[in-house]
């Protein structure tokens, strides 16, 4: 009986262990996979003009993070889950707020004669850009090596930065797409594959 019992565990645990593992490959896209970044949105509905190769997904509750790489290209897209869409123009406006306040005017450390204010050049504040229907907003900016906003010099930044955001009601999830080309490249995809994000079902 004993022996019974015993191997009934041992069965079932091996099954949980394999249920897990698959479940950890799915998460975690290996390089043989023919398009693991389609196969990662699909389970959002959503759906983007990109050959890439996912390099991690993180989870929390009410948020994932899809960092992908497509050559020297990277792609992030942040998605909200469970928005009320109530509260999705607060939620977007201070996404763009968040972004604004990083090239604001800011105190200088050492004021000098002339301004005690360090103000950032226009060539390198967020600009408005074309938009589709389902676009809530998409802005132009540029980014540093690690992906980050609010540099204003030159020897600071290393990508051209598209940022669209997209709110899906009968899903109430936001999400924050972020693709990233870098400045030495002779092209920015940027605008052309953020306007190509849409919900799988609205794909012909």
């Amino acid at each position: 009986m004993q022996k019974r019992l015993l191997g009934g565990l041992v069965l079932s645990l091996v099954l949980i262990l394999a249920v897990l593992g698959a479940l950890l490959l799915d998460r975690n896209p290996t390089p043989e996979d023919a398009d693991p970044l389609q196969r990662v949105l699909a389970e959002y509905g959503v759906q983007l003009d990109l050959a890439a190769q996912v390099d991690s997904i993180t989870e929390l509750p009410g948020h994932t993070t899809i960092l992908a790489r497509s050559g020297s290209d990277r792609l992030r897209i942040a998605i909200t889950t469970d928005l009320d869409p109530a509260d999705a123009p607060t939620r977007v406006a201070e996404v763009l707020a968040v972004i604004d306040n990083l090239f604001g005017d800011r105190q200088a450390p050492y004021p000098g004669q002339l301004s005690n204010t360090l103000r950032c050049p226009d060539e390198y504040k967020p600009r408005s850009l074309p938009r589709g229907p389902w676009a809530e907003a998409v802005i132009g900016l540029y980014a540093n090596d690690r992906l980050a906003f609010g540099g204003c010099s030159e020897d600071l930044l290393r990508y051209h930065a598209t940022v669209g955001i997209f709110y899906d009601p009968a899903t109430r999830r936001l999400f924050q797409v972020e693709y990233f080309a870098r400045l030495d490249d002779d092209e920015d995809r940027g605008p052309e594959v953020v306007a190509s994000f849409s919900r799988t079902e609205d794909r012909p």
